[in-house]
């Protein structure tokens, strides 16, 4: 493994040293240290014709029969100048046709030079800055038509589109009709992407053939990819992007306050290197509550806060700065707290099928614990943070929040009390319809351990089991709760289809709505995949720029994976209108400056500012130099 991985750098490290950008040098050699050979060889060549000549002493009737003889002797001696020869000449154009052959000078040529080319195209919300016009991504989409149309008739091309959801634009092929038409649909979207991913698949394509290339056109924000082996192509990377002038918004979220009230808060940072003035500038349910104009240190955040009355249900927030060159992270909006957004709390110890599963829940904004913060005990002073509270194979507490789900604990606050542990309790069939079974299969479900339990008489039994209740649910006093009886890691209920869309069953029915209200709104972050509860057959999503797209809820959840533009969308259908705003909300994708080299596991990849190919020409060279021997062959036998 450490020689592949030292080949690897070496040859990565061969590349850069050799090559050289096109665009200010039209001629470069391959190995430029062979023409060092012309100095040694040459030197040789011209020591040849300066050499004293060994002859034997022959003694003659005159010397009168051999003028011609004299004068050789004559030219021989050492150290003359030396006499204008046709061959002398001759031989050093041979050597140096040999040496720059051997050197292998490149040129541009027009084209991929026949070679299968794969183009990782990044899309992410950093190609949206407009310091190089009309957009980073708009050049680097120019610049891929500029390939296509230089391609010749054995080149081969492809293009990887490196957005939310990676993509291949159009596969390898020469179709230039095809793939002109595909570029001009292509935009950037307002998201991270996930360039490891785009660029193993474009490694998929072209890394097994010999002479294969991969061509990343990017502006190199992106964390560095370390699980990636490009096989035997070549990678380069063609950078786009000169500054980094942007201010964003990289927080912004609300907390209660005292005497019933609410704070928003705002983070604002500056990416540049120097000190910037920017207008902030906060708004709630479309009334200004606050504009101020602070100055931002270089590459530093600068937090700003305001109070707000209690019962708003939208807040925005928006930073404008003379030059800034991103607008897609100088707005976020917030639904706020009573408009469709659930505070929850996970006490875990660790549980990653839970949490994703949790994750896919837009309404929810989830803290993670190991254990119930003071606070949000019961009997601790103050009102509690939270609207639900989950525990997951942890004993529960009695807490503040009106919402209580456990997984596999027991303790105060649930709807059953403890009989002991239970193994591999069989599941018996659902006895009657609940919300919680929406579109949900429990039949077959393995159970490893589980806790026996007996429902509270207050409790509704949801499901049974061989050794007693599996799944308990408790709505009184204002309060609702719900029990299982098994840790999620017991059992293989998360690897079913059905466990997300039962957890956000279960998320909806504790908090007392899902995110179906006329009022609902749902805070994002562009490129997040996220669910929403639905059991209809079309629903209409409606985007920013006022475009729509049907999305299917029969499976008993709307999945919403292209909210990848910053601003405000709408989801509507039978008994559903959300609103749902997305915000970019990325230290990442606003941290637009341009980088230099991509970190790679084969080493540093430098940036180039042209693509064109380059075209080898030792095979010229080397039959050039076969032809001027044979002249020099030819004035040799002529001259003798």
């Amino acid at each position: 493994m450490a020689t592949s991985s030292a080949c690897i750098n070496f040859r990565q490290r061969e590349r850069e040293r050799t090559t050289v950008e096109l665009g200010r040098n039209p001629m470069s050699f391959q190995s430029a240290t062979s023409l060092w050979w012309l100095l040694p060889l040459g030197s040789a060549i011209l020591v040849l014709y300066l050499l004293k000549m060994r002859r034997r002493d022959t003694r003659v009737p005159a010397a009168f029969l051999w003028p011609r003889m004299t004068a050789d002797v004559r030219a021989n001696a050492p150290f003359q100048r030396l006499r204008p020869s046709v061959l002398l000449f001759l031989q050093l154009a041979i050597l140096t046709l040999l040496v720059f052959g051997l050197a292998n000078p490149l040129r541009r040529a027009k084209g991929l030079n026949g070679r299968a080319t794969v183009v990782v195209l990044d899309a992410s919300a950093s190609m949206a800055a407009t310091d190089v016009a009309p957009s980073r991504f708009e050049a680097a989409r120019r610049r891929v038509e500029g390939i296509v149309q230089t391609m010749g008739s054995g080149d081969q091309l492809a293009l990887v589109l490196a957005g939310p959801a990676t993509r291949v634009a159009f596969p390898l092929s020469n179709d230039r009709t095809k793939m002109l038409s595909a570029l001009r649909g292509l935009r950037a979207a307002d998201a991270p992407n996930d360039m490891g991913e785009a660029l193993r698949l474009a490694g998929a394509l072209v890394g097994g053939r010999p002479g294969g290339r991969i061509v990343v056109v990017s502006d190199g924000t992106f964390p560095a990819v370390k699980d990636f082996s490009a096989g035997k192509a070549e990678v380069t990377f063609q950078r786009v992007g000169e500054t980094a002038r942007n201010v964003g918004i990289t927080a912004f979220d609300a907390a209660d306050a005292p005497n019933g009230a609410m704070e928003i808060f705002a983070a604002v940072h500056n990416f540049d290197a120097s000190p910037r003035k920017a207008t902030v500038a906060f708004t709630v349910d479309g009334r200004t509550a606050d504009a101020a104009e602070i100055t931002i240190p270089a590459r530093q955040t600068t937090g700003r806060s305001v109070h707000i009355p209690a019962g708003g249900k939208r807040a925005e927030v928006t930073v404008s700065m003379p030059g800034d060159i991103l607008a897609s992270d100088n707005r976020a909006a917030l639904y706020l707290r009573g408009a469709g957004t659930v505070r929850a709390l996970l006490v875990t110890s660790g549980d990653l099928f839970l949490e994703r599963a949790l994750a896919l829940e837009p309404s929810l904004r989830l803290d993670r614990a190991p254990s119930v913060p003071e606070y949000e005990r019961a009997g601790s002073r103050g009102d509690g943070r939270y609207d639900l509270v989950i525990f997951d194979g942890v004993p529960a507490e009695a807490v503040k929040a009106p919402a209580v789900c456990s997984f596999g604990g027991t303790g105060p606050g649930l709807p059953v009390d403890d009989l002991g542990p239970s193994s591999r309790p069989s599941v018996s069939p659902r006895r009657r319809e609940h919300p919680l079974f929406r579109h949900v299969d429990m039949d077959g479900a393995l159970i490893q351990k589980a806790r026996k339990v007996a429902a509270k008489p207050a409790a509704d039994t949801l499901l049974d089991g061989s050794d007693g209740p599996l799944i308990v649910a408790a709505d009184a006093g204002g309060r609702r709760s719900l029990y299982l009886a098994w840790s999620p890691l017991d059992s293989d209920f998360p690897l079913r289809v059905s466990f997300p869309i039962f957890v956000g069953n279960a998320v909806a029915w504790l908090t007392r709505e899902g995110a179906s209200g006329a009022d609902a709104g749902l805070n994002v972050r562009t490129g997040r995949t996220f669910s929403v509860p639905s059991n209809a057959a079309r629903l209409d999503l409606k985007r920013p720029d006022g475009s729509s797209e049907t999305v299917d809820g029969r499976s008993g959840a709307a999945v919403l994976r292209t909210v990848d533009a910053a601003g405000e969308y709408r989801l509507t259908g039978p008994k559903t209108d959300i609103r749902i705003a997305a915000n970019v909300l990325d230290e990442a994708q606003s941290d637009v400056a341009p980088r230099s080299t991509l970190d790679f596991t084969g080493g540093p990849v430098a940036a180039r500012s042209s693509t064109a190919a380059l075209a080898e020409n030792w095979r010229p060279l080397i039959l050039l130099a076969l032809l001027v021997l044979a002249g020099e062959w030819w004035w040799f036998v002529r001259k003798s």
